[in-house]
C-alpha cells in the first residue's frame, strides 16, 4: 500500500539551500526527516522534525537510524556502488610477474 504523504526524502544533491529547504518543510506536512547525500565524499546530514530541522552530520564509519521507515545503516552502505569515486576504496596497482 503506497503512502499519501511522505514521510522522508532522501537527496542525492550536495545540499538544499534556503528557500528550497524551507520551502520542502513547510509544503510537506508528514515530514518527520530527510537526508542530504553528499555526492563527492562519504558524507550525510539528516534532519529531522523533532530536533526543529538541526542538521546531524555522518561521515563514512558512522551508523544511523532512520525513524520514520526503522531502518539502521551505515553511511558506507549508502555508497556501496560508487566507492571508488567517494575514496572508501583503494585500489592497488596490479603486480607484474617477472
Amino acid at each position: 500500500m503506497a503512502r499519501a504523504a511522505p514521510l522522508k526524502i532522501l537527496s542525492f544533491e550536495e545540499y538544499l539551500a534556503g528557500e528550497r529547504d524551507t520551502e520542502i518543510r513547510s509544503t510537506i506536512p508528514s515530514l518527520l526527516e530527510y537526508v542530504v547525500v553528499s555526492q563527492d565524499t562519504p558524507y550525510l546530514q539528516i534532519f529531522r522534525r523533532r530536533n526543529h530541522w538541526q542538521p546531524e552530520s555522518c561521515n563514512a564509519e558512522d551508523t544511523f537510524v532512520l525513524d520514520s521507515v526503522g531502518l539502521e545503516i551505515t553511511v558506507k552502505q549508502i555508497y556501496r556502488r560508487v566507492k571508488r569515486e567517494v575514496g572508501l576504496e583503494v585500489r592497488l596497482p596490479s603486480q607484474r610477474s617477472t
